[in-house]
């Protein structure tokens, strides 16, 4: 019986068989019980057996049979709505998000495998290179892998063994933490037996073989999804982490994406900066480079060669990633990886830039530019137009493809505008924005205000637009923040009143209001704009004024005044808003019903409960 079976066999997710377990406290306790006895099964003779033999009946049974319920959901289109609900009670509110906002995965078809095929071209296994000296593997400590393990998204998914990094969290904290030094010391000795390459290399396929799903693109086409296992992400995250700064210093001079804080920012910036110095002269120009399927054709010999050169502390485990045919598990078709980093591996982006330094050094070393940045495959060449010297190759036809553009008013690099034409730069952040609003009005569907409140604040407010207004000139957002904002208070209205009475200026000034000042922390595009723009010139002592300025401007009387100063005064009490945070969990009876929601949230913005008596 392989290993992984243990995983798959002993931390299988406890279904509730009736109504009373689903929604009762005792849900946790029942799991426990349920992953106790599977480990108590395991240690009895032919234990492994029956529990193998019960998950593949499990699987057969749950593939073969849908319920007329779930049959339904899936006629009426709200499959994902309920996951969603779902993902939201685990305080997922990202994954919620991309549930909703997702076009789905492409059917399992012959076509969706040679389309995988495209993105995965067959190729041969990667020759080792023979002539590097191989240095003494790194090893971690206790540290190294505790923050790795603290680093996993939340709600990161398991592998092929079906390990999840929740598992790990959960054994070394709570009622389990006298096991947790056992366990830490266990699993640091497997990470730097793997990082040390003394694991048997026939494992390395088992390792690198993830299962592939191939989800829709908005505009066509698919994009190709793995998941390793916790061990491999793991091991991969321990080593990103340990070579970290050698090579941000290394890459550091023309690559940004690859241990740079806010390096696609700092692209943007210095790009509009050099277009409002010299945009207007007509011996410059600009080359955006972008690679097709770019991290899918990199060379593994070459990619190895890199890694043994410039941190070959980390180079067994590379090597025993990807020296051999990777398998990627589609339905009933297996794939050959042979060719390029996988997608999920956080050693990924590193090894790409790796392998892409020789050719940015030849460029560099060739060219005296006024500006040569990358962004992982993402180029930015800004230089004389004759530099270094004119080719009269250039000017024949058909030398460039022809689907290379030539656009006059501005480009999107990185996501973000270049350019300067506002009405450009305003169109695309239009756009984004209306994107932002559909999403508003796709979380409306899930009819339940308090769970639509915390995927407002969290992921589908003004946050989705704070990369848009670090990176554009403040000139060009009066539209869309004008856009934003309309409908931001359209919602919210909706959301709190139902039918919107009673919601009028001081009730959004309050609603926009900081948590901790008394409000519900769902921003404005024109407060948070201000925000970013002074945060950029480090005037945050300004912030606040601006946030808050004009709150009370009224023209009640000064008791009225006293009384809504009292009255926010009491809201920033400790804990007097955690219910603006709570996770919406049945089990511990933490939902609000839309009435309830709206009763409290009512009456915390100061709007009229009841009819005022006319008497």
């Amino acid at each position: 019986m392989p290993p992984e079976s243990l995983a798959e066999g002993t931390t299988q997710l406890y279904r509730p068989r009736s109504y009373a377990e689903a929604k009762s406290g005792n849900r946790k306790r029942l799991q426990v019980a349920a992953t106790n006895h599977a480990l108590s099964v395991w240690k009895e003779p032919g234990g492994c057996y029956a529990l193998a033999t019960k998950l593949l009946q499990h699987h057969v049974h749950s593939g073969s049979k849908k319920t007329d319920s779930e049959t339904d959901l899936k006629k009426q289109g709200t499959a994902n709505l309920m996951a969603c609900r779902r993902k939201t009670e685990c305080g997922q509110f990202a994954a919620a998000i991309g549930l909703l906002s997702s076009s789905g995965v492409s059917p399992c078809s012959e076509k969706t495998y040679l389309d995988l095929q495209d993105k995965h071209p067959p190729a041969h296994s990667p020759a080792i290179p023979d002539d590097v000296f191989l240095a003494e593997p790194i090893t971690v400590d206790s540290r190294a892998v505790l923050g790795a393990i603290k680093s996993f998204p939340k709600g990161t998914s398991c592998g092929r063994d079906g390990l999840r990094d929740q598992h790990l969290v959960d054994v070394m904290s709570g009622a389990d933490v006298s096991v947790a030094d056992n366990l830490l010391a266990s699993i640091i000795g497997v990470v730097n037996l793997w990082l040390a390459g003394t694991c048997p290399a026939s494992l390395g396929e088992f390792v690198a073989s993830p299962p592939l799903t191939p989800l829709l693109k908005p505009g066509g086409g698919i994009r190709p999804i793995v998941v390793g296992t916790v061990w491999r992400i793991l091991v991969s995250k321990v080593a990103a982490f340990s070579v970290g700064k050698d090579m941000t210093s290394y890459l550091g001079d023309y690559q940004f994406g690859v241990g740079v804080p806010a390096g696609g920012e700092g692209i943007l910036h210095v790009v509009n900066c050099l277009l409002e110095m010299k945009g207007h002269s007509d011996k410059m120009s600009m080359l955006l480079i972008d690679f097709s399927n770019a991290f899918n054709m990199v060379r593994r010999t070459q990619l190895i060669k890199e890694v043994r050169l410039h941190c070959p502390g980390i180079s067994r485990w590379v090597e025993f990633c990807y020296l051999r045919l990777a398998k990627l598990y589609y339905d009933q078709y297996i794939l050959s990886s042979a060719l390029g980093v996988q997608q999920g591996d956080p050693l990924g982006p590193l090894l790409f830039a790796l392998t892409l330094h020789p050719l940015v050094k030849s460029i560099a070393s060739r060219c005296t530019l006024d500006l040569h940045a990358w962004y992982l495959d993402d180029s930015t060449i800004i230089g004389d137009t004759l530099e270094p010297s004119i080719d009269p190759r250039s000017t024949t036809d058909g030398v460039f493809p022809s689907d290379i553009g030539r656009p006059s008013n501005g480009v999107k690099l990185i996501g973000g505008p270049v350019g300067l034409d506002l009405n450009f730069i305003s169109g695309m952040l239009l756009t984004r924005v209306s994107k932002t609003v559909q999403l508003m009005s796709v979380i409306k569907k899930l009819k339940d205000p308090h769970s639509e409140m915390l995927l407002f604040r969290n992921c589908t407010g003004v946050s989705r637009l704070y990369f848009a207004m670090r990176t554009t000139n403040p000139a060009a957002l009066q539209p869309a923040t004008d856009l934003f904002d309309d409908h931001l208070f359209k919602y919210l209205r909706l959301l709190i009143t139902g039918d919107g009475a009673g919601f009028g200026p001081l009730q959004q000034r309050l609603a926009t209001l900081p948590i901790k000042e008394g409000g519900l922390g769902i921003y404005t595009m024109a407060d948070t704009r201000a925000y970013c723009y002074l945060a950029s010139q480090s005037q945050t002592a300004s912030v606040k004024k601006i946030i808050l300025g004009n709150l009370f401007s009224t023209n009640k009387g000064s008791a009225y005044q006293l009384v809504l100063q009292n009255f926010i005064q009491c809201n920033r009490v400790n804990h007097a808003q955690d219910y603006i945070l709570a996770i919406p969990i049945s089990g511990l009876n933490q939902c609000f019903s839309p009435r309830q929601l709206r009763v409290v949230l009512c009456y915390r913005l100061d709007i009229p409960l009841f009819v005022e008596d006319s008497l």
